[in-house]
């Protein structure tokens, strides 16, 4: 006997309904598979193609090593008022046509603060070719005389140039050592710097041979100050204030005493005289 399967008709109804669902069902994963692909796949290309670029670029930058292509092609020199060109040039030993990368800003600084006349250097690349070097000079302090005429020392200590214009405005300070220069040197720097009009004024300044303190002779008074080396300021406005005062006894002291802080002892001419 031959077995037959039998397979149920459709009817034209239910034909249709189930092609109505297969339909659907296409146009969802059509939807689906669209929506995967609008909202994944071009970040991803695009992400793809930002990182094939990245990686071009710095492959490109180091093939080109574009570093050493900027040269120093200029240098900008300000603040030198005594000093040439020429000189700072000289002292920065740096050359147009050095790539920047090689520019060594902190040993260039160094070499300009050595000259006797630079005080402050400053050192900065400008892009993208320039080198900028600003500068403060030292200025002249005091006058020191010798057997070989006078010598100018700046508020660095160093010896500077004798200027013509300087005549004999500038403090004289009488010193025979080191010692007795850096001390001179750091009581005027801080006369200076805190009361400019009293400096003006001082004539003659000797430090002790120990540099623990100094006397000063002013143009405009007849006695001599004494002073501390580690005058803060304090010392320098109690002593103008004491001038100001015009008081009796300042006036017959030939000594004013201002080493001890928040004092000032006046010794009067005869015990001067009696100590001398």
């Amino acid at each position: 006997m031959f077995g037959f399967s039998k397979q149920r008709r459709l009817g034209v109804n239910e034909r249709r309904t189930v092609e109505s669902r297969r339909s659907t069902r296409n146009e969802r994963m059509a939807g689906a598979s669209h929506l995967v692909v609008r909202k994944g796949l071009k970040p991803a290309l695009f992400s793809l193609l930002l990182v094939g670029i990245c990686f071009a670029g710095v492959w490109g930058w180091k093939k080109m090593n574009v570093t050493h292509m900027l040269v120093l092609r200029h240098i900008q020199v300000e603040g030198n008022h005594v000093l040439s060109s020429e000189t700072i040039l000289a002292a920065a030993r740096v050359e147009l046509g050095t790539p920047m990368t090689d520019l060594r800003l902190d040993s260039i600084k160094s070499s300009l603060e050595r000259l006797d006349l630079v005080h402050q250097a400053s050192v900065r690349r400008k892009f993208p070719t320039t080198l900028k070097i600003s500068l403060v000079e030292a200025q002249a302090l005091f006058l020191v005389s010798s057997p070989k005429g006078w010598k100018v020392y700046s508020d660095k200590g160093t010896r500077i140039p004798l200027g013509q214009d300087l005549g004999l405005q500038l403090p004289v300070v009488v010193a025979t050592s080191k010692l007795q220069i850096e001390s001179a040197v750091h009581l005027l720097c801080n006369l200076r710097n805190m009361d400019p009009e009293l400096y003006a004024e001082a004539s003659q300044v000797a430090p002790n041979a120990e540099g623990t303190w100094t006397e000063v002779f002013f143009r405009n008074v007849e006695h001599k100050v004494l002073f501390g080396l580690t005058d803060d300021g304090l010392a320098f406005h109690r002593y103008r204030l004491l001038v100001q005062s015009l008081s009796k006894d300042l006036q017959n002291s030939v000594v004013i005493d201002m080493r001890f802080p928040g004092i000032a002892v006046a010794k009067p001419g005869l015990t001067e005289k009696q100590d001398g």
